[in-house]
């Protein structure tokens, strides 16, 4: 993998495969979270976009790992997301 761009900030890489020509971004181990690596369409515009992006697919895994949403909401006061299954929090509450 070539590095494309580095964000500091959020501790991201954008590498490009060699043999793919596939873009990837690779977040680095954290202490809070695991690393993350999604594949994108194309380079990232600003660290807002990658910061979305990772989320986004933080957000895709957990539901999946939970078997999806459940039919109510999350407990937490002025929170419309639906719970994940088999809890009363939504994925931002489960962090």
């Amino acid at each position: 993998m070539d590095e494309i761009h580095t964000y500091l900030k959020l501790w991201t890489r954008l590498l490009k495969c060699k043999k793919t020509n596939q873009l990837w971004l690779v977040e680095e181990c954290d202490t809070h979270y695991d690393s993350c690596a999604v594949r994108v369409d194309s380079k990232p515009m600003n660290e807002e976009d990658v910061k979305s992006i990772i989320e986004s697919a933080r957000e895709t895994l957990a539901i999946q790992e939970h078997g999806g949403l459940s039919n109510e909401k999350c407990i937490y006061k002025d929170c419309d997301r639906m719970a994940l299954k088999g809890l009363k929090v939504c994925y931002i509450h489960n962090r």
